[in-house]
This record gives C-alpha cells, structure tokens and sequence, in this order.
C-alpha cells in the first residue's frame, strides 16, 4: 500500500517522466511536486502474489457482479 503525498499534479508529473525529454511538464508542477512523492513510485512494477483483496461489501458489490446479474435477468435487450 502506497502513503505518499499525491495530488492531481501528481499524474501531470508521471505523463511528463514518460513523454519529455527532460522529465519536467512545467515549472508550476515542478515546484508543486517538491511536496509530493512521485506517482511512478506507487505503481508497481511486478505482479502480486496471494489471492487478491476481498471487495467492500463481498462480491456483490462489484459492478462487474450487478452487471452480470442485469445481463442474465435480461435488461439488455
């Protein structure tokens, strides 16, 4: 889990370290970011291991479940 200051600037900053070339998207983000971690340091680069984090609520809480229960009570048609 990821507890480092973010802000929107925060994802300006990311676009700016895999786009520019010099890594900066302007000044005004470049002064706000001395405050803030980098967001490229929350993202992981490897996969998790383990079974994967139970939903708020269980499963039934998922868009994914709700949609698929709409989808086979035939709300789509």
């Amino acid at each position: 889990m990821f507890s480092g200051n973010l802000d929107h600037a925060s994802i300006l900053q990311l676009l700016a370290e895999g786009f520019a070339s010099n890594r900066i998207y302007s000044p005004a983000v470049s002064a706000r970011n001395e405050y803030l971690a980098n967001l490229s340091s929350a993202l992981q680069t490897s996969a998790t291991t383990g079974a994967r984090p139970a939903l708020a609520g269980g499963e039934n809480a998922s868009y994914k479940a709700r949609f698929n229960g709409q989808l086979k009570a035939g709300q789509f048609r």
